[in-house]
């Protein structure tokens, strides 16, 4: 073995080491006080993955209050105590002691004596052996997602428009993006709609609406299958009827409720009842129909 054929080895090795080895040792606080020696894995703007006592974890960063990278050790952890004192100074750190008349407590800028007399409030845990909790274990860890798609449409006309447009077809994009989501259930979402009249009389309508909706999923267990929209907007809605064109922007608003529960890898499909409402000042009119919305998660 020559001596380069020995260092492309040797670099070889290493860099499998190196690709195997954890990211980052690191010190990890919760926002309730629960501390963690471990080794943070990824990333991203929304959540954390650590390894912690040979699982994998992802945390939420509306969980996490501090990640300390200068700290390393094996993997264990700590709880917090949390005092307030009488002139409002507030301090962090893990208790090392109790006695009598005060508590010792370390914290990152060392050791402190706290007189009890000069506490205000505090929080103290009844034991120190913190855990990870298990619904941010991976295999359980539901991540938001980006979801986007397009929609087809067919409306019917209702109440003033019923005979000059009784039939209405539209297409639709949508985005609904991971950090406009709410909670578990509700999510933001954005979209863009299009629609046209056809048949009936000479009269022909056709509307841009972007908008802006609220999208809820329900139903039974933990499926959630079924959903419920409501979403409003500035509509552009422009009319033709024989040489005479009419336009303006006014408000548009729509609801919608249907089902969801078709899903393939990261595509999806839903079909739900719609109404889309615009308040025209001189002539408010309102369409209903079935939407078929097809996308993809990300």
């Amino acid at each position: 073995m020559n001596i380069r054929s020995f260092y492309l080895r040797l670099l070889f090795v290493a860099s499998l080491l190196w690709l195997s080895s954890p990211i980052l040792a690191a010190d990890l606080l919760l926002s309730n006080g629960d501390g963690f020696i471990l080794d943070v894995v990824s990333e991203d703007e929304r959540a954390i993955t650590v390894s912690w006592k040979n699982r994998i974890y992802v945390i939420p960063r509306s969980e996490v209050l501090k990640v300390d990278t200068s700290r390393k050790g094996p993997h264990t952890s700590y709880r917090t105590s949390h005092f307030i004192l009488k002139d409002s100074t507030s301090i962090r750190g893990v208790l090392a002691e109790e006695k009598e008349t005060s508590y010792t407590v370390k914290t990152d800028l060392g050791y402190l004596d706290i007189d009890k007399s000069r506490i205000k409030s505090s929080k103290i845990p009844p034991d120190q052996d913190a855990k990870l909790p298990s619904e941010f274990l991976s295999e359980k860890m539901t991540q938001p997602e980006t979801k986007w798609g397009g929609s087809l449409s067919t409306y019917g006309g209702i109440g003033s428009i019923a005979n000059s447009a009784p039939l209405w077809l539209s297409g639709s994009m949508f985005i609904e993006p991971a950090y406009f989501r709410l909670g578990e259930r509700n999510q933001l979402g954005i979209r863009v709609d299009a629609l046209g009249s056809s048949g009936g009389t000479n009269t022909r309508y056709s509307v841009l609406m972007p908008e802006i909706y609220l999208f809820r999923g329900f139903g039974f267990f933990e499926e959630r299958n079924f959903y419920l929209s409501i979403g409003f907007g500035p509509a552009a809605v422009q009319s033709k009827s024989g040489g005479e064109t009419q336009s303006g922007i006014v408000p548009g608003a729509h609801l919608e409720i249907g089902y969801q529960g078709w899903r393939w890898d990261t595509s999806f499909l839903r079909i739900g009842g719609k109404v889309l409402c615009f308040a025209d000042a001189s002539s408010p009119f309102c369409t209903a129909g079935l939407e078929f919305s097809f996308g993809a998660r990300l």
